[in-house]
């Protein structure tokens, strides 16, 4: 048991499915060697948005044609009606239409749902699900717990803490244009279960066999954070002995992207290369860059993971949630709710102020992030321990999971942690005055002796949460 008698918590296992990774080993190498996992947009194979529409008044046209027939008075007219009426089209209306101008993406690359579910299930879940259900089952074997971690652990002691974002985007997107073209009949029996944000818990909870409670988190950008904390809380008060902590977003979709574009957060500039696109705290820094991933903590009371001998990561020791109350989604200026939970992660941990060895930002690469996040860092630590404190932006490496970023990050700050490193701040190359920490920890790892980290998340909405780690020696 812990301090006042309540648990101590442990990570003992991790799965990812990312892109600068599908496992620890290869995440290892993309954070050990500053390797970005950015590519360009045109990997995704999305159709440009007017070729559905195309698609659809192209077939209506010809039925119409059909129906007309041409062999009667007046077809000549009706001729070149529809010579006008496609040219119109061609040159008028369908090139009128604008793609999105975001030209970067993180991906998920060499992922298979088959390998973790019957081919016949995999086409039931949407792909966010898919994903969380991937790292549950990677996490459960790295932790040692499989192939039934009811042969460890009650299953009505396990629960599951599982968040996105935007749930099953993908198929909202799909099923929507299919239902507009060609009514109900193209409507999928599984949308209704391929589409909630909680429905990833359930699928978890059924497959791994853990009856304890379910919680779904949903919080933007800070749903990862939220699911590490709660998972966290659960096992510290002794709820629960073992939980599934995870995050996934799949929303690399039209819609999507565009959102997040006409709000003016993602980036839309060129690069002369993809991986130089994500460029945190950096003067020409342009907006974050979109990705999409899954994420898994196996975490267990520390007692019981000695117990039967796991590998421990690292230790979760503090968290602090609050919120800005301040604009949909705009942060607060002066970063103060920002740097509440900071305070309060640091408090919940009993951790000193010096005692912080690395901070993982949240590290947008947004103008205004970037900024508000080096404010509410100083005015926690003040300017001379601020300046003396190691803080990076994996970000740049990985792009932005939205909903799965911040249970991501927290899997870092563990690695960081048990191989003793600081993973770098790539694409650092002209400071801004603005973001005027010493050490970003710029462009290149470096080996480093580590025993706390914190890991901050700040979403949409204002949602600020912080997750502390120790090492466990």
């Amino acid at each position: 048991m812990g301090q006042e008698g309540k648990n101590s918590v442990a990570i003992t296992g991790i799965g990812v499915f990312t892109p600068i990774g599908n496992s620890v080993r290869e995440l290892l190498d993309f954070l050990t060697n500053g390797k970005s996992g950015i590519v360009s947009i045109d990997e995704l194979g999305l159709a440009p948005p007017y070729r559905f529409l195309r698609e659809r008044i192209s077939d209506f046209l010809k039925k119409a044609k059909k129906e007309l027939g041409t062999g009667s008075e007046g077809s000549s007219d009706q001729e070149k009606f529809f010579a006008l009426l496609n040219d119109f089209l061609e040159n008028r209306y369908f090139s009128g239409i604008r793609s999105p101008m975001v030209k970067y993406v993180g991906m998920v690359r060499n992922f298979k749902p088959e390998d973790f579910m019957p081919a016949k299930e995999a086409r039931k879940t949407d792909r966010f699900q898919q994903l969380a259900l991937a790292a549950s089952e990677m996490a459960k074997q790295d932790a040692g717990l499989g192939p039934d971690i009811s042969d460890f652990y009650p299953s009505h002691r396990v629960g599951v803490v599982a968040g996105s974002s935007m749930g099953g985007m993908l198929t909202w997107e799909d099923t929507f244009m299919k239902f507009l073209s060609q009514g109900i009949r193209r409507v999928s029996p599984y949308f209704m279960t391929k589409l909630p944000v909680d429905m990833a818990a359930g699928e978890i909870s059924r497959i791994q066999g853990a009856n304890g409670p379910i919680e779904c988190p949903v919080a933007a950008c800070a749903t990862g954070a939220l699911v590490a904390g709660r998972a966290y809380e659960l096992i510290k008060n002794g709820v629960l002995d073992a939980v599934f902590a995870t995050a996934s977003e799949a929303s690399l979709s039209h819609l999507g992207l565009t959102g997040f574009e006409v709000t003016r957060a993602l980036s839309t500039r060129e690069y002369e290369h993809p991986t130089k696109a994500s460029r945190p705290f950096d003067r020409e820094r342009s907006g974050f860059i979109m990705a999409e991933g899954g994420i898994c903590l196996l975490m267990e009371s520390m007692d019981n993971a000695r117990k039967r001998g796991a590998r421990v990561y690292a230790e979760v020791i503090g968290f602090g949630n609050f919120a800005d109350a301040y604009h949909p989604t705009q942060p607060d200026p002066d970063g103060k709710y920002a740097a509440t939970a900071i305070k309060y992660a640091l408090k919940d941990g009993k951790i000193n102020l010096e005692d912080v060895d690395y901070i993982n930002a949240h590290g947008t690469s947004t103008p205004m992030n970037d900024r508000i996040e080096t404010k509410a860092i100083k005015s926690v630590f003040g300017v001379e321990l601020a300046n003396r404190i190691p803080v990076s932006s994996t970000k740049s490496l990985s792009g932005h999971l939205m909903g799965a970023a911040g249970l991501l990050e927290v899997a870092i700050c563990a690695l960081a942690l048990k191989h003793q490193f600081l993973p770098p701040t790539i694409n650092y190359e002209y400071p801004d005055p603005e973001c005027d920490l010493a050490d970003y920890v710029p462009n290149e790892a470096r080996e480093a002796s580590l025993k706390v980290a914190l890991s901050n998340s700040f979403g949409f909405g204002g949602r600020d949460a912080v997750v502390a780690l120790k090492r466990i020696d």
